[in-house]
């Protein structure tokens, strides 16, 4: 007979391994093409052509889903959070003063951390990685704090103020 001791040790490495091989199978990869420096121009362009939503927006609230839709019931599991913006500039997709929008959890699900009261850039996409069909944000797409995206943001509002751009050198 086994000893105990051994066994529980033996039992908590296959579960150990059993949880990393699980995360290895569901990490994030965001695939950009080339290697060129990102031009704010050109991918907020890229953005508006595509994008089902383009806004600058304040966290109000950050809530975990549980149990979405074709999930067995009685059984809870949060996949994914519903993030609620008062909504301060709109470019596309955004017509209300809030806007929600799905997202992932951030363990290896492409989701974005969201913090209530921070202000980001948020770009939508077409993808539905999250079982909710409602708008969605992830780390793959152009979402980002808003002070890290200043020319981003200029970019949209000289397109929207019908100004040019000059061509970067």
């Amino acid at each position: 007979m086994a000893h105990p001791k051994r066994q529980i040790k033996v039992t908590l490495l296959v579960g150990l391994l059993s949880t990393l091989a699980a995360m290895s199978l569901v990490a994030c990869e965001c695939i950009r093409i080339g290697d060129a420096p990102v031009d704010p121009v050109s991918e907020m362009r890229a953005d508006l052509a595509s994008a089902p939503a383009v806004f600058l927006g304040t966290v109000k609230t950050v809530v975990e889903v549980s149990d979405p839709p074709g999930f067995p019931a009685g059984r809870t599991i949060t996949i994914q959070r519903r993030i609620t913006f008062s909504v301060d500039e709109a470019w596309k997709g955004v017509r209300r003063s809030e806007f929600s929008i799905i997202t992932g959890t951030g363990a290896g699900d492409c989701g974005y951390l969201f913090e209530v009261g921070r202000r980001y850039l948020v770009v939508t996409t077409e993808s539905h990685v999250y079982p909710e069909k409602e708008p969605q944000a992830g780390i793959c797409s152009n979402t980002m704090p808003a002070e890290k995206a200043p020319e981003y943001v200029a970019a949209l509002r000289r397109l929207k103020a019908g100004r040019r751009f000059r061509a970067r050198q």
